[in-house]
């Protein structure tokens, strides 16, 4: 049989076939009486050998396989992607908007730190400075990010714990949920997005801007429109422009992916904009939207196991795991224009141990939530799911 790169493919040879012809080569020199049981000096060596030649087997198939998208890992799976212009999604911090309630004139500087009340390890810094400029203790929002990276889970008013101990810092909130960051993109989803990426290139300009504004720091869900008529559509858009929708990434770095990808002569439309250059290092403003909040309420009534002897026991904080489990679910698959699909939050909650049976269930976007059906989501709108807003019982 044929080992090495052959017209199949890459053929492994394996280590009893690696032993078997060094024993064969020996006996062809140094006659068939030679010992090369696995007892002797011989076979002692050829055993040595044979490792270290399996290792080298080892080292070629991985060298062949990182030329193979479906088969290449790690760093060979990185460089093989960004051939295509795919590139490893880093790792992002969770982000929050807190209220501090700040005596008069008092400044509390960028990097001081507040945690998750019962979570000290849930930890998130200021990213500017917070001022009261006025003559009275008042409430001042700022942004804050986890100190580490990944999905940083702070509910809504949780995190109340101020670690930068400062005069006049009198007290801390956070009135919706942290925006859970990730961890680095996995081998897996990294396989995925590249695929979807090089159809998008070759299927239509729409796609294709929607694939580059995926890929701009801290985007998380993009969606574009376009009016090709020569007339002003219903949605307001003029003649011959685009749309693109966008959550995450900073204003200009968006503006600058829109301006990369729009054809001359199409005008980018939006409610929002930032600054883009050009090739000659020339300034325009380019608009883009950022899509409007749906905010959306589900109510849960769950039969629960109590027994450990009958399954998995569920929680003394059960109820917050679910509302926090269908929180993260909706970051990770609520997109721009998606409808919210009833059926789908049953595995979310029975994700949670020790839940039993779902005896009653309701989403809706209007609250106290009635619905028993989909959540119609506008096309320009992004429904949320906020551990506040899910009641469970």
């Amino acid at each position: 049989m044929t080992y090495g790169v052959t017209a199949a493919g890459f053929v492994d040879k394996p280590i009893e076939t690696i032993l078997a012809e060094i024993e064969a080569a020996q006996k062809t020199a140094l006659g068939v009486g030679f010992d090369v049981s696995a007892q002797s000096p011989a076979g002692q060596l050829n055993g040595t050998i044979t490792t270290q030649l399996r290792e080298l087997w080892d080292v070629a198939q991985a060298v062949y396989s990182a030329i193979d998208p479906d088969k290449a890992e790690g760093a060979a799976l990185t460089a093989l992607a960004s051939l295509t212009g795919t590139v490893k999604a880093p790792a992002h911090k969770s982000t929050v908007t807190a209220t501090l309630n700040l005596n008069a004139g008092k400044t509390v500087a960028a990097g001081a730190i507040a945690s998750v009340s019962g979570n000290p390890a849930a930890r998130f810094v200021t990213v500017a400075d917070a001022t009261n400029p006025g003559g009275s203790p008042a409430n001042v929002t700022v942004e804050m990010e986890s100190e580490s990276t990944g999905p940083i889970v702070a509910d809504a008013g949780t995190l109340t714990v101020i670690e930068t101990a400062q005069a006049g810092w009198n007290s801390v909130t956070n009135a919706a949920d942290a925006t859970l960051g990730s961890l680095v993109e996995s081998d897996e989803d990294l396989r995925l997005r590249r695929e979807v990426e090089l159809r998008r290139a070759g299927a239509a300009a729409v796609d294709a801007i929607e694939a580059d504004l995926s890929a701009v720091t801290g985007v998380t869900s993009v969606r574009v429109f376009r009016n090709v008529t020569d007339v002003t559509d219903g949605d307001g858009m003029p003649p011959h422009s685009v749309e693109a929708l966008v959550i995450g990434g900073t204003d200009n770095a968006v503006a600058q992916a829109v301006w990369d990808n729009v054809a001359g002569g199409i005008e980018a439309y939006g409610t929002d904009s930032g600054t883009a250059v050009d090739r000659d290092s020339v300034s325009h403003t380019v608009a883009f939207t950022r899509p409007t909040e749906t905010l959306l309420y589900i109510a849960v009534t769950v039969a629960v196991n109590t027994d450990p002897l009958v399954g998995p026991v569920y929680p003394t904080n059960g109820d917050t795991l679910i509302a926090e489990a269908l929180a993260a679910w909706g970051q990770g698959n609520l997109r721009i224009g998606s409808d919210l699909i009833f059926a789908q939050l049953y595995g979310v909650i029975f994700s949670v141990d020790g839940v039993l049976d779902v005896t009653s269930l309701k989403a809706d976007d209007v609250y106290p939530p009635t619905g028993t059906v989909n959540v119609v989501i506008a096309a320009r709108a992004l429904g949320t799911i906020d551990t506040a807003n899910v009641e469970v019982t």
